[in-house]
């Protein structure tokens, strides 16, 4: 018999994520290994409809608290409390009661006595923002936890919520705001910082495979909408306006202080973690005959691979290597860029970029598509030369982003007597040095980017390429 309606939820999520003995989804480690692995095979879509049964199975046939799903201002917070998340909750719904946040509220009951009367008394949503038809259920993170438990906290409160729309009537729950909306969202909310030290590609993947089996239950159950999932971000520089239950409490008296504006502009302006784009879509520039055309080059060149003693091999010229070693080098270049490089080791490792400059006699200058692609990689250093079009791009990307540390090699011309070719390729041979990895955004392959291969190559570093087009 269940002590509590989450009964046997924990032990669904381990197993699916192949959580080890020891592991939880609060351990900031364990998360990062998960979003940097490769989803385990375990874990599917089928997930959720998978805890929606479990927890379905947990209730009682019994009537819950009427305080589930209740929609009501809850200001009340302890001068002497210093919790980030407490005190930022209490701030937006006294904004809310003030009338400039309409629509939020806070600690809101999710599955008081579902089971019995004393189970599940402190589960509740942190905040939940109500607009016209839709309703957005929050768990508010500021430094505790991690991305993943957050996602399977509000994953679970709102198949409770599911669970108490079937049952609205019995449960005298009908009419109530959350109840009724007819367009729902599970949302994690966090300040920006809070994601930089996890592989955001792999918490996507994870995130998507938990929204298409949303959608797998909305489809056993057409008395259910399908809910919307998402992670979002308070604005980068955003810190609390408020430190204490003091200052909150201060708050109420309405006047405009430089607390209360900044924290208006920060709900304001919060946004996605990521966008439709960031997971490498080709632009509408890009249409699908070049995109055919430029892979099919790479991919030709790849099959006719010659690897050469000189500077600049190519199929022309090179000597052939034996058909196993070729196969070895062919292996060791690859068109996916990968997300972790090897799934066993959780260390970022430093990545050399190199790209083209122009692209249809223009600089190239499409931000969206190189950061698209290096948000794939989990970067400790990048290294690029800085030039203009892709290197540049690329150094933006590693000034702009934190966690990673940036490093520019530009050519010595003076060196090499303006000898442009020469300078260049030692250039490009200094970055291989110092890296683990390198990634080439191009169009074609010239004979600079045969140098660089082929330099990669003979020390031994894994070579990707991701066409432009």
């Amino acid at each position: 018999m269940a002590n509590s309606i989450f009964d046997g939820t924990d032990q669904i999520i381990h197993e699916a994520l192949g959580l080890r003995p020891g592991q939880h989804l609060k351990q900031i480690s364990t998360c990062r290994g998960l979003c940097k692995a490769p989803l385990p095979a375990a874990f599917t879509a089928g997930i959720v409809p998978l805890l929606f049964e479990r927890i379905a199975g947990n209730r009682r046939e019994r009537i819950p608290s009427r305080e589930n799903w209740r929609y009501e201002p809850q200001t009340r917070i302890a001068d002497r409390n210093r919790s980030p998340e407490v005190v930022l909750e209490r701030a937006i719904e006294t904004l809310a009661v003030l009338g400039d946040l309409p629509g939020w509220c806070s600690q809101v009951p999710v599955a008081s006595g579902l089971v019995d009367g004393y189970s599940d008394k402190r589960a509740a949503l942190d905040l939940v923002r109500i607009e016209g038809n839709t309703a957005e259920l929050i768990e508010l993170k500021w430094e505790s936890d991690t991305p993943l438990f957050a996602l399977f906290e509000v994953l679970r409160y709102g198949l409770v919520l599911l669970l108490s729309r079937q049952h609205a009537r019995d449960f005298g729950y009908s009419g109530r705001p959350l109840i009724e909306a007819a367009v729902l969202k599970f949302v994690v909310l966090a300040p920006a910082p809070y994601y930089h030290q996890y592989h955001l590609p792999g918490l996507r993947r994870i995130s998507d495979t938990v929204s298409r089996g949303l959608g797998l239950l909305a489809q056993a159950h057409p008395d259910l909408p399908e809910p919307g999932l998402q992670f979002l971000r308070f604005p980068v520089n955003f810190d609390l306006p408020v430190r204490s239950g003091e200052e909150v409490n201060a708050m109420r008296e309405g006047d405009e202080t430089p607390a209360k504006v900044r924290l208006l502009k920060a709900i304001e302006s919060i946004e996605p973690v990521w966008g439709p784009s960031d997971e490498g879509a080709d632009s509408s520039r890009r249409t699908t005959k070049q995109v055919g055309t430029a892979l099919n080059s790479i991919q030709r060149w790849l099959r006719s691979l010659r690897i050469s003693g000189n500077r600049s091999p190519g199929p022309e010229t090179a000597k052939t290597r034996n058909p196993g070693e070729a196969e070895q080098i062919r292996n060791s270049l690859s068109l996916q860029t990968p997300g972790p490089i090897d799934q066993n080791n959780t260390d970022k490792y430093n990545l050399g970029v190199f790209g083209i400059r122009d692209l249809n006699k223009e600089v190239f200058t499409d931000y969206d598509f190189v950061k698209s692609v290096l948000d794939d990689f989990y970067i400790d250093t990048l290294v690029c030369g800085g030039g203009v079009g892709i290197e540049r791009l690329a150094a933006r990307y590693g000034d702009r982003t934190d966690g990673i540390t940036l490093k520019v090699i530009p050519p010595n011309l003076q060196r090499f007597d303006k000898n442009y070719v020469m300078a260049f390729n030692h250039r490009n041979e200094e970055i291989i040095k110092q890296v683990d990895y390198v990634l080439l955004m191009m169009i074609s392959v010239t004979d600079t980017y045969k140098h660089t291969i082929d330099v990669a190559l003979r020390k031994r570093k894994q070579v990707f390429i991701r066409s432009v087009l």
